[in-house]
C-alpha cells in the first residue's frame, strides 16, 4: 500500500494523484508500516495539492523517533517545517503542531 501511494506522487500527468497517494500513506501508517510516517512527513510538506504543515510536523516527529535510515532526515525536516509554520502561520499554529506531534508520538510508538 505504501509503495502504491508513493507511485501516485511520482506518476506523470493525469496519473499523478496526491490525494489518493496521501490516503494510501495514511492507511499504511495506520497499519504500522514503519516508513509511512516519513512518507507523510515529506508529502504533507512538499505536495502542493495536499500541503498541511501542522500534520507534516507531527509525522516528521513520529518518523524521527523511529530507529531507521530516515530518522535523522525526519528530525531535520521537522525543524524546517516548524520554522515554516512559525513564519507563515504564527505562534498558535506552532503550539497546535507541537500538541499534534505529542499525540501522534503517543499513538504511533515504534514497537521494536
Amino acid at each position: 500500500m505504501f509503495v502504491e501511494g508513493t507511485k501516485l506522487f511520482r506518476a506523470p500527468g493525469a496519473e499523478h494523484d496526491a490525494s489518493k497517494g496521501l490516503g494510501k500513506l495514511q492507511a499504511s501508517a495506520a497499519l504500522g508500516y514503519r516508513f509511512a510516517p516519513y512518507g507523510l512527513c515529506i508529502a504533507l510538506s512538499a505536495e502542493p495539492e495536499i500541503i498541511n504543515l501542522v500534520e507534516s510536523y507531527a509525522w516528521c516527529r513520529v518518523a524521527g523517533q523511529r530507529n531507521n535510515k530516515f530518522s535523522e532526515r525526519s528530525n531535520s525536516r521537522a525543524l524546517e517545517v516548524l520554522g515554516q509554520i512559525a513564519v507563515h502561520q504564527g505562534v498558535e499554529a506552532v503550539a497546535a503542531a507541537k500538541g499534534k506531534a505529542s499525540a501522534y508520538e503517543a499513538a504511533f510508538k515504534d514497537e521494536p
